[in-house]
């Protein structure tokens, strides 16, 4: 049977999350984009899902970092959480390093 979704922990993760949104953007000279907190929240509970399937599955409840980042890296990059501020992206943004944005803010919530 699965185990309960922790609300707070889930809170916790989204708003950690989202800060790191913050910090990538400001990293990463990025501007005019923005992230969706309820699609933050669901791939926190995706991944906590996954990684509590993962260990069920393995009779194990010590998970490695590597794995972890593996599967936060995979939602991230699934459900892209971020996009333009712009109902219609300007042209500079749908031509450059904003197209993988979403791939490398998972890559950098996974480091």
């Amino acid at each position: 049977m699965p185990t309960p979704i922790d609300h707070a922990l889930v809170e916790d993760l989204a708003v950690g999350t989202c800060n790191s949104f913050d910090l990538f953007c400001l990293r990463g000279d990025y501007s005019n984009v923005k992230i969706d907190p309820l699609l933050v929240r669901t791939i926190v509970i995706s991944w906590i899902t996954d990684l509590e399937r993962y260990g069920e599955f393995h009779n194990s409840s010590d998970l490695d970092h590597y794995k972890q980042a593996g599967y936060l890296l995979y939602w991230i990059a699934k459900l892209k959480p971020i996009s333009s501020i712009f109902a219609k992206p300007p042209a500079s943004q749908i031509s450059s390093k904003y197209q993988a944005i979403n791939e490398e803010f998972a890559l950098f919530c996974a480091l």
